[in-house]
């Protein structure tokens, strides 16, 4: 009766427990499982009992599991999770899951000892791993993107100081210029004047423009909605 109480306990914490547990016995054969194996893996524990545990090994690894198995067995010992391996579970439908997974051996009564193996999904993990580094690297764009920004910011108001000064001077003499010359030069040559001061008047507006577009992320102001046809 203890040894009947005992094994309910047993089986009703592995029910209870929130990873997989595939225990195997020195053969490799799976002979107990608990719910979580099964939703995990998507087969029934008829399915399972029985089975070598390879079933549950994706095929491209299922020959060096075996090697490894045995290795194991000829030297056991308690292996806990996190210990730096990719793993990877197969389903029944052939789908594989990211896992981790612990080994701990058990001696029976009867000399035989069966292996007790623990599974835990990390596939959650592993999108919350992933979405987090694809967080930190739009992050990090972002912050390149502002930094190139400011660096535009302030080569836009050198350049735009810089300009101005040679177009003002080019305005300038080419309205002093027709002042004091507008007679000889004649009617060609005024003509001529008009497109170097008409010129340099687009120029500065060109220049005003870039450093209104610069400064677009820094003034305040309310998004409306715009007409792109008449801009």
């Amino acid at each position: 009766n203890i040894r009947l109480l005992d094994r309910d306990i047993f089986q009703n914490l592995l029910e209870a427990a929130p990873d997989a547990f595939v225990i195997v016995n020195d053969m490799g054969e799976i002979i107990l499982v608990n719910a979580e194996t099964e939703q995990l893996f998507g087969y029934s524990r008829r399915e399972l009992l029985g089975q070598s545990v390879e079933i549950l090994v994706p095929t491209r690894f299922m020959e060096n599991h075996k090697h490894l198995r045995s290795d194991y067995h000829q030297s056991l010992r308690a292996r806990p999770m996190g210990t730096g391996q990719e793993l990877s579970g197969k389903r029944k439908d052939g789908s594989e899951i990211p896992v981790a997974i612990s080994l701990s051996p058990l001696k029976m009564a009867n000399s035989t000892t069966i292996v007790i193996c623990v599974v835990r999904d990390l596939t959650l993990h592993k999108k919350a791993e992933k979405a987090q580094k694809e967080a930190e690297r739009v992050l990090h764009h972002a912050l390149d993107l502002e930094r190139s920004n400011d660096e535009l910011l302030r080569f836009a108001f050198v350049a735009s100081h810089d300009l101005q000064e040679p177009i003002r001077l080019i305005s300038q003499y080419a309205q002093l210029l027709r002042r004091s010359h507008e007679e000889a030069l004649g009617p060609e040559g005024n003509k001529r004047l008009d497109v170097i001061i008409d010129g340099a008047k687009r120029m500065f507006e060109l220049i005003n423009a870039l450093l209104d577009y610069a400064r677009v992320d820094s003034k305040p102001g309310h998004p409306e909605p715009v007409n792109m046809n008449s801009v």
